[in-house]
């Protein structure tokens, strides 16, 4: 993927020198910031596509796993994102309560969780729905809902609220 080669990578494609390279970098990296000026005037990322767009955008260059959230206040407007952990290729290891210690130094109303999957699959694994449904309950706990967990891959992204709705159900001890 493009979007995750720097300036080296990039000059031994045919085609491209080392000018063209750096420009395609800039590109991206200019994008990016776009995206991160737009979060900090309010912008509300309450729907799977507008949190997938933005963090496929955000997270297209990393070639670990990173697991994070978006505090969201209680109109779905982003207050901070979080990168929590970043990890392997693989796997990134979470602990709920450090993430649920900076939502509530956020004051954040939501989360929405997220992690990447490098490999490209957007597959949830076991853990991702064991994690999800951790979150989930420990939120309900606190006050702090969790809105959604996305799982982006490249350009794609999945809502696992989308295809998995029974693990948002707030403490149903139900399991998906």
């Amino acid at each position: 993927h493009v979007a995750r080669m720097d300036v080296s990578e990039l000059t031994r494609r045919r085609g491209l020198g080392p000018a063209k390279a750096a420009t395609l970098v800039a590109a991206i990296e200019l994008g990016q910031r776009v995206l991160r000026d737009r979060l900090r005037d309010g912008r509300r990322l309450d729907t799977p596509d507008a949190a997938g767009e933005f963090l496929a955008t955000r997270l297209a260059r990393e070639r670990r796993e990173v697991f994070g959230f978006l505090s969201l206040d209680g109109r779905h407007r982003v207050i901070r994102v979080h990168d929590v952990t970043m990890g392997t290729r693989t796997q990134a290891p979470v602990d709920p309560a450090e993430v649920f210690r900076r939502a509530l130094l956020d004051d954040a109303a939501a989360l929405v969780v997220f992690h990447n999957h490098p490999s490209g699959e957007l597959e949830p694994s076991r853990d991702d729905l064991g994690l999800t449904r951790r979150l989930v309950d420990g939120g309900s706990v606190l006050g702090v809902t969790v809105h959604d967990h996305l799982i982006v891959a490249g350009a794609r992204w999945l809502s696992l609220r989308a295809v998995r709705p029974r693990l948002f159900e707030a403490a149903a001890g139900q399991h998906d």
